[in-house]
């Protein structure tokens, strides 16, 4: 792989669709023949990302904010399902989901055998994620509609860190007590 931390057909797609402007449906198509073709293995031993790419799950919501047909929302569904069964045949042992229709989810986790792992698909995949900066309330930039932040620990870091900048500034820090 190019980039280690994408899937295979990220790293396929990403150069002729980016660099050389290429269409990016034909791009999945060639690339989706080619692994099969080729059976990638072996495939890393810990999570693939199969949404399909992030090019793809943009593809997707962009299409369905912008009235995508049914008859093509399927289409783009079922090639989704299809590329979590090639991924479970080479060897994945997880799928991770993110921010695709609930319903797709359940459709996606009821098509293969290996668990799913969910972020922003609903609550019918085998798992869910919830990154720890989000969650805790760390970040505050970030805010997608699946996002429950379950503290804002945010602010308590902002009024930690402004109380050390004070203290250093008043000669408060480090005191006697706090040298050797």
């Amino acid at each position: 792989n190019l980039f280690p931390h994408y899937s295979v057909l990220k790293n396929l797609c990403d150069a002729p669709i980016h660099v050389q402007k290429r269409n990016a449906a034909e791009v999945k198509k060639e690339a989706r023949e080619l692994l099969v073709k080729q059976n990638p293995i072996p495939l890393p031993p810990f999570f693939v990302q199969a949404q399909t790419n992030s090019i793809l799950r943009r593809e997707l919501e962009n299409k369905m904010r912008g009235g995508m047909k049914e008859e093509e929302l399927q289409k783009e569904a079922e090639k989704l399902i299809s590329d979590a069964k090639v991924l479970e045949e080479h060897g994945c042992f997880a799928i991770v989901l993110e921010k695709i229709p609930a319903d797709l989810a359940k459709r996606v986790t009821e098509s293969v055998s290996v668990p799913t792992i969910g972020i922003g698909a609903g609550a019918a995949t085998s798992g869910q994620v919830l990154v720890f900066h989000d969650m805790m309330g760390i970040t505050q930039q970030f805010s997608p509609r699946f996002l429950r932040r379950y503290h804002s620990l945010g602010e308590e870091i902002i009024n930690a860190v402004s109380h050390y900048i004070s203290d250093v500034k008043a000669v408060d820090f480090p005191n006697d007590k706090e040298q050797y």
